[in-house]
């Protein structure tokens, strides 16, 4: 009877032992075929699925050729060129991640919600300031009483929104205005997509991404070409007041060669005995190029007669011409201290990178009742605006400009050193009309 009750209890567990394994096995195939239909619906982006390949079909060719470094692998998995990246997308370099960072312009995220659109924002912030060079390395500096003063008195929003200032160090060495000004170009750039598109449109973003160096040397070329479009009658008297501060001592570059002898090797040593020159045109005899000047003198000694009008002829006067702009502009371009930035630089900055410019001075100006200095400008509205300090004749710095965030918190404060047309503070836009009168 044992025996038999043995035989029938191993049975009845051979029986269970059955139906399991065919259970599990229902359950495995279920398994996989929710595997295959869920993943041939919807595969992850940018992730590498192995297929499900049944035994009887063919492998992939593997290729076994002498140009493969690594026959043994599929192609897939071959050694990627060292300008590729492990998708195998070519590797960028700095400058065009540069470009693919900066140039993204409002458009592309117009579809998102703002709590998106501030994100987005954010990250290209964060991926710009990377790559941007005085962002992240100006050291803050000192501004005089008086220019602090003056702003708090007549640049306040109100009584409880006072102005307040500050200014920051880009570099010096000769180049500080074109450190200033590319500074501020970067926070420009770091503003929003739309004010680094007017930026680029202007600057390459290749020039942000070679370096300081770069960028003040694009910048000093673009100030130059200026003199591209000056009359003949302008650039001579430009060359000519250069001569004059020379001999009075107060030119402050470091031409070479110095302006008088300029005027000697081109031609023009006529021009350092005169007062100014009031025209510039083609000569009616000799042969093409040959040119006229009328050129002003003014003799202050007793019975000297005053002022007088010459006319001067000038063998090619047109081929020496542009040889003085030639020599004027590699001066200009010349990195250091050989030509300290001023008031031609500035404005022809300003109007070259479509910016206005409050250049705030240290020392104010018209007897201590205006703060900003007249760069000249004829214009009056601009897309965008930057703000640069000066202490004349030696400096110059990156400039901004604060109010407070709330009228129980006067701590905290919301510097810039850039605006739109529409962002301008009223007091500041004020005190810009009033100060370029020219602009008026």
């Amino acid at each position: 009877m044992d025996v038999v009750r043995r035989k029938k209890r191993s049975s009845e567990a051979m029986q269970k032992l059955s139906m399991s394994n065919s259970v599990a096995q229902q359950r495995a195939e279920q398994l996989r075929r929710s595997f295959r239909k869920h993943h041939a619906r919807t595969p992850p982006s940018g992730v590498h699925h192995l297929a499900l390949v049944r035994k009887d079909s063919a492998a992939p060719p593997v290729d076994v050729s002498s140009k493969s470094k690594n026959p043994s692998l599929p192609p897939r998995l071959k050694e990627k060129p060292e300008d590729e990246d492990a998708t195998g997308t070519p590797q960028k370099s700095k400058t065009d991640v540069v470009a693919a960072c900066l140039n993204k312009n409002s458009s592309q995220t117009s579809q998102h919600c703002p709590v998106r659109l501030r994100s987005i924002e954010a990250k290209r912030r964060a991926a710009v300031s990377k790559f941007l060079v005085y962002s992240q390395r100006m050291r803050e500096d000192k501004i005089s009483h008086d220019l602090e003063d003056f702003a708090a008195k007549h640049l306040s929003l109100s009584a409880s929104e006072r102005c307040h200032l500050r200014v920051w160090e880009a570099g010096a060495g000769g180049d500080c205005l074109f450190h200033s000004f590319a500074a501020a170009l970067e926070a420009l750039i770091l503003k929003d997509a739309t004010a680094a598109a007017h930026v680029f449109e202007r600057v390459p973003e290749t020039v942000f991404a070679a370096g300081r160096r770069a960028l003040v040397l694009h910048l000093r070329k673009l100030s130059a070409s200026a003199l591209d479009s000056w009359a003949p009658e302008a650039l001579l008297d430009f060359a000519l007041r250069a001569a004059v501060d020379y001999k009075l001592g107060s030119f402050e570059d470091q031409w070479n060669p110095h302006p008088l002898q300029m005027l000697e090797d081109t031609g023009f040593g006529i021009l350092q005995h005169c007062e100014s020159v009031q025209a510039f045109g083609d000569a009616l005899e000799g042969e093409a190029g040959d040119t006229v000047l009328r050129l002003a003198f003014t003799d202050a000694r007793r019975g000297g007669g005053g002022r007088r009008e010459e006319l001067v002829f000038l063998r090619q006067g047109r081929v020496k011409l542009e040889q003085l702009r030639s020599s004027i502009q590699a001066q200009i371009v010349e990195l250091g201290n050989v030509h300290w930035g001023n008031q031609f630089d500035v404005n022809s900055l300003s109007t070259l990178l479509d910016l206005g410019v409050f250049m705030f001075c240290d020392s104010l100006q018209n007897g201590g009742r205006e703060c900003l200095y007249n760069i000249g400008s004829t214009k009056n509205t601009f897309p965008y605006w930057i703000a640069l300090w000066w202490m004349e004749p030696v400096h110059f710095r990156v400039l901004q400009v604060g109010y407070p965030t709330s009228h129980e918190d006067q701590s905290a404060m919301t510097f810039t050193t850039c605006w739109t047309q529409e962002e301008l503070p009223a007091p500041l836009w004020r005190e810009y009309e009033r100060c370029n009168r020219l602009a008026n």
